[in-house]
């Protein structure tokens, strides 16, 4: 089923666009990852689909028009990973993570919820931090922490902007297995923002690239993979890999202008 369909989306900050003519569908069980260069609209995007930027054209949740739904309907159908994690937040881990059972709190906690949250850590690897401060751990654990935060909140549809790009090698792999899990174990439908085409092309089952605020191309990973379209998109020349089930990108060089 499909759970996101963007249709002709358009963004302009002031004078300045973004991206436009965006349109691709993004499905339950799956996950969709938006590539590209630094630039090309990605994070915007993202917050376009979330409803944080107002852009023109649509976006359908399940069929329903976005702009239709209150904060608190979104909320309950979609979570959200910024790429940036603020530096200052002095609520403890546990508390933040909390905030993801947000939408269906009516002021009392209940022990469901704080199971979830414990959950959620273990998952994660991050139970150890609970009563530390936010704010005193590294970017790449405040990253785990906003990760863990969008799995308590359990909506059928989760955000990533560039969750893996504080982590190490060992915790980025972590994260796209999570992604996997919420797709195989909770049908949850997962858009990514990622600059690793590699990390890319093991996860994701389908692909949005972008350039220049344009789809440049779109598919799975070893249909718009090729050495011709990371020439064209990147300006870098690469070989694929094809030996095994997903394309491997070796880059070689900067491509001659």
């Amino acid at each position: 089923m499909v759970a996101v369909r963007v249709g002709d989306l358009s963004f302009s900050y002031g004078q300045k666009e973004v991206f436009s003519g965006i349109s691709f569908e993004a499905e339950e069980g799956k996950i969709l990852g938006l590539v590209g260069p630094n630039g090309c609209g990605k994070t915007t995007l993202i917050k376009c689909i979330d409803g944080i930027l107002n852009p023109e054209g649509t976006v359908e949740i399940f069929g329903t028009d976005s702009k239709t739904l209150d904060r608190m309907d979104i909320a309950k159908k979609i979570a959200y990973v910024p790429q940036s994690v603020p530096e200052g937040l002095s609520s403890y881990v546990y508390e933040t993570i909390l905030m993801g059972r947000r939408p269906y709190l009516n002021w009392n906690i209940r022990p469901e919820d704080e199971e979830k949250v414990y959950s959620a850590m273990k998952l994660l690897g991050i139970e150890d931090f609970a009563f530390r401060k936010t704010k005193e751990l590294s970017g790449g654990e405040r990253q785990r922490v906003m990760i863990a935060r969008a799995i308590v909140q359990e909506t059928p549809i989760v955000l990533m902007d560039e969750p893996t790009s504080s982590l190490d090698i060992k915790h980025q792999m972590e994260v796209m297995e999570n992604m996997r899990f919420l797709t195989k174990e909770k049908n949850t439908a997962v858009i990514v923002s990622l600059h690793d085409l590699n990390l890319a092309a093991g996860y994701c089952d389908q692909m949005v690239m972008l350039k220049k605020g344009k789809i440049h191309s779109r598919g799975r990973p070893e249909e718009i993979l090729t050495g011709d379209t990371i020439r064209s998109v990147y300006e870098v020349e690469a070989a694929v890999n094809r030996e095994k089930e997903r394309p491997y990108i070796i880059p070689l060089r900067p491509a001659e202008k």
